[in-house]
């Protein structure tokens, strides 16, 4: 059978690879094999530019993905092919040397900021999710994300998060609601999504 595939979109920081991950203990501890996909991973490929232009790219902008691979790996995930997929490197703004080797689950799980935006995308999908979380919840996630982890600095985050990511989120991303099957506030609905995923699906009979 075709793998099911569920799209989850939603600004930065607002919750989608907690409930990505959720959902994939949840279906995995039923016996479901789980396919968690990273839109980031599939960011186009600056390594030609410094990395101080890399750093001044608008990432929150649907033309740095590369939604064609993305796409294209998505259809071969869903014939029941096994790939080696991208992983991105956030603290050097492109593409890993490393792959991930990958194969189809019975359940997909596409999570990004903006998987919505793209048609084709959003056509190949069984159900659609964005998680509507408030913007002040997002930018302190992230401030305290990308400091620990991803070696920015309170400023550059600041000035980001004003410059790049408010303006793509009006323009681009808040959008994606009128695409989705169900808007999730962020926090404790993920039980209920998955009792709605698990009727839903036909492979989810857990």
């Amino acid at each position: 059978m075709t793998p099911w595939f569920l799209i989850i979109a939603g600004v930065s920081a607002s919750g989608k690879t907690t409930l990505a991950s959720y959902l994939a203990d949840r279906f995995g501890r039923n016996g479901l094999e789980v396919t968690q996909i990273a839109m980031d991973a599939y960011y186009r490929d600056y390594s030609h530019m410094s990395f101080a232009e890399r750093a001044d790219i608008n990432f929150d902008h649907p033309d740095s993905f590369d939604d064609s691979a993305l796409h294209r790996d998505i259809e071969s995930l869903r014939r029941g092919e096994s790939l080696t997929l991208p992983e991105y490197d956030y603290c050097d703004h492109r593409p890993r040397a490393s792959k991930v080797a990958t194969r189809a689950g019975a359940l997909i799980i596409l999570e990004g900021i903006l998987p919505l935006h793209f048609v084709s995308l959003r056509e190949l999908a069984d159900f659609r999710v964005f998680v509507d979380t408030p913007l002040e919840e997002c930018y302190r996630r992230r401030l305290q994300r990308d400091i620990e982890h991803r070696g920015r600095t309170e400023a550059s985050v600041k000035r980001q998060f004003e410059e790049h990511v408010l303006p793509m989120y009006q323009r681009f991303i808040a959008p994606q609601k009128y695409q989705a099957d169900t808007i999730l506030a962020d926090g404790g609905e993920q039980p209920a999504l998955f009792e709605e995923i698990r009727q839903r699906s036909p492979l989810c009979t857990c």
